[in-house]
């Protein structure tokens, strides 16, 4: 991005740019990059899905990083105190040169259309979620005191509305909905129209009663492979087979599921 030395280095900025974002493109991003071919990325710009956008920070280090390659972001965020910081930091030239690739979208989304309940412990959150009351950190447990009600649309319905035929990234990170999310892509799911798919699984699971394994299979079904990735320097290792060991509702692991385009 063409951004400002002031903006880089003023005090609000400065620690997401040294840290932030660098630790995002090193555990986050790059792995599933490396999953691209080269030829797809020069073919046409690649479009990105961040749900769970957050307050915009994954989306800046995307666009830091890969913006030249990347055509279209489309984020998916629902609580009123992180879209207004996502739009104070579009105000205030966060996105440079690249914010007319932004689409953010202020409702959540899931299986089906409707509106859901969501707890959260500060207006302005990481840890929101439509499943979980509490949020199971390492050395402490967080109670999700606070609630509202949200919109949630599905995948298949908003590429539908938007004559969307190919996400190339799905970026989600929501707490323990994400199964529900990916179910609600069904039709693009069948028809291969998601290259690479970066989700967490683990501890936020359980109060669905949900295992990796069943996004194991909901990927393995579709003919997608199940990759494993973001330990601190890892690159992403295919996973050929399921097995128990896999489980983990201690702590967050990130995985892929990917079918290139």
């Amino acid at each position: 991005m063409t951004l400002s030395h002031e903006l880089r280095s003023s005090d609000k900025w400065e620690k997401h740019f040294t840290k932030t974002f660098p630790q995002f493109n090193l555990t986050e991003i790059q792995p599933f990059m490396g999953l691209i071919p080269p030829e797809r990325i020069r073919e046409k710009p690649l479009r990105v899905f961040d749900v769970g956008a957050n307050a915009g920070l994954w989306t800046a280090s995307m666009l830091e990083y890969y913006g030249r390659h990347i055509g279209e972001m489309h984020c998916f965020e629902p609580m009123p105190g992180n879209i207004q910081f996502f739009k104070n930091s579009m105000d205030e030239g966060l996105y440079a040169d690249h914010l007319a690739k932004i689409r953010l979208n202020e409702f959540g989304l899931s299986d089906k259309l409707g509106n859901v309940k969501i707890h959260y412990e500060n207006e302005l959150t990481g840890l929101a979620s439509i499943d979980n009351e509490l949020t199971y950190m390492p050395a402490r447990v967080v109670e999700m005191l606070k609630s509202r009600t949200i919109e949630v649309k599905t995948l298949d319905d908003y590429c539908a509305a938007e004559k969307i035929d190919r996400i190339d990234i799905l970026k989600v990170d929501i707490e323990g909905h994400e199964l529900p999310v990916l179910k609600g892509a069904e039709r693009l799911f069948k028809k291969k129209q998601i290259g690479v798919v970066s989700f967490e699984c683990g501890v936020h699971q359980m109060a669905r009663r949900e295992f990796y394994k069943d996004f194991y299979e909901f990927f393995a079904d579709h003919g997608y492979s199940n990759w494993r990735y973001r330990e601190t320097g890892w690159a992403p290792v295919k996973i050929g087979a399921y097995h128990s060991r896999l489980e983990d509702f201690e702590r967050v692991h990130m995985y892929l599921g990917a079918s290139i385009l």
